[in-house]
């Protein structure tokens, strides 16, 4: 089983006064069933982390709002 997942790539556009970062598609990259379990399997980890994590605020009572959750979230994408 082959999926196909579009390889962007950042570039920058120049105009008027007008500078911006846009995601650029190119290429379709073919990724292989055992490369789509292994995304799954970190995808799975990840969600286990911010789970002990979140809970492990709410024990201490560190969880005030909705910012303190997305920057918990954020956190996690640096762990992996």
């Amino acid at each position: 089983m082959l999926a196909l997942v579009s390889n962007f790539e950042e570039e920058s556009l120049e105009g008027e006064g007008d500078e911006r970062n846009i995601w650029v598609p190119h290429k379709p990259l073919k990724i292989g069933s055992d490369q789509i379990r292994q995304n799954q399997i970190h995808v799975q980890r990840n969600e286990r982390k911010l789970r002990f994590l979140k809970e492990e605020c709410e024990e201490e009572g560190r969880v005030r709002s909705d910012n303190t959750n997305s920057k918990l979230e954020r956190a996690i994408g640096f762990i992996v």
